[in-house]
């Protein structure tokens, strides 16, 4: 029995951490940030954020397991520690994807956002000041311009949205959701 978990714990550890490399950077860095996304509604995941999750916890109990079995020293501590820090990596490879414009700041756009809902007229140039350039930029039909300061690839979850739609190069809307 103690060869099967053995054979098991890898089996699912090997699984975890090469699909999850796969995904933190085919579908998570690599992944070109668009509002045009199937996760855009969601906040991000898929099936495989299932998979992921399953084999994240079946290889830390399995691998706990053999840590407390007999066996060598050095196979026990190594089985540990990869049980310890498997959970871990799955979190941060869910919610550690997430980027932002390189010098946006939460209470900058808190207080554009409180501008905004006082009634005063913001234009591109006020955006760019007080937030400093998008993540990256979008448009819609019938002349509307989005700018995006953060984007949440398709291999994460949750997406804290900071949006927003121009018309004639005036600000219309402000998206600020946080997702769970």
């Amino acid at each position: 029995m103690k060869g099967h978990i053995q054979k098991i714990a890898g089996g699912s550890s090997l699984a975890f951490f090469g699909i999850t490399l796969w995904f933190i950077t085919a579908r998570g860095v690599l992944e070109p940030a668009r509002l045009d996304v199937d996760h855009f509604d969601a906040g991000a995941g898929d099936d495989w954020l299932l998979v992921r999750a399953g084999l994240a916890l079946g290889s830390a109990i399995l691998l706990g397991i053999m840590a407390g079995r007999p066996g060598s020293r050095r196979v026990r501590l190594v089985a540990a520690l990869c049980a310890l820090l498997t959970v871990p990596v799955f979190i941060w490879s869910c919610l550690g994807l997430q980027r932002w414009a390189p010098q946006y700041s939460e209470q900058s756009f808190q207080e554009l956002l409180d501008r905004h809902r006082g009634g005063e007229a913001l234009d591109t140039r006020d955006v760019v000041t007080t937030l400093g350039q998008p993540l990256f930029t979008g448009s819609h039909p019938g002349g509307t311009v989005v700018w995006s300061y953060s984007y949440m690839p398709s291999a994460g979850f949750g997406w804290d949205k900071r949006i927003l739609w121009f018309d004639n190069d005036r600000v219309s809307y402000l998206y600020s959701l946080d997702e769970p």
